[in-house]
């Protein structure tokens, strides 16, 4: 019974704390993809990228190299990392 009730107790607190790390997170400056992944599709249209990371028609046709005018994670992640800082969103 100790090892059910501490299982339930671990997967609460994995459910309590990992949005609160993520949150942490973007706090730090970080712009991940999924937070620009307005609509949840899993890929990035100019539309969204222009809400956080500036009016850059260049940089999203730059990132994006199949040309299908959307961004996938892959594509965004291989050029902005992990995230773009706030910092270069505000020079944007």
């Amino acid at each position: 019974m100790k090892s059910v009730f501490m299982i339930c107790l671990t997967a609460a607190a994995i459910f309590i704390l990992a949005p609160l790390c993520f949150s942490m997170e973007q706090e730090k400056g970080h712009i991940c993809f999924y937070t620009i992944d307005s609509n949840g599709d899993n890929r990035v249209s100019f539309k969204e990228f222009v809400k956080y990371l500036g009016d850059d028609r260049e940089r999203f046709t730059s990132i994006d190299r199949n040309q299908d005018g959307e961004l996938t994670h892959e594509e965004y992640h291989d050029s902005l990392g992990h995230g773009a800082s706030e910092q270069e969103q505000e020079t944007d």
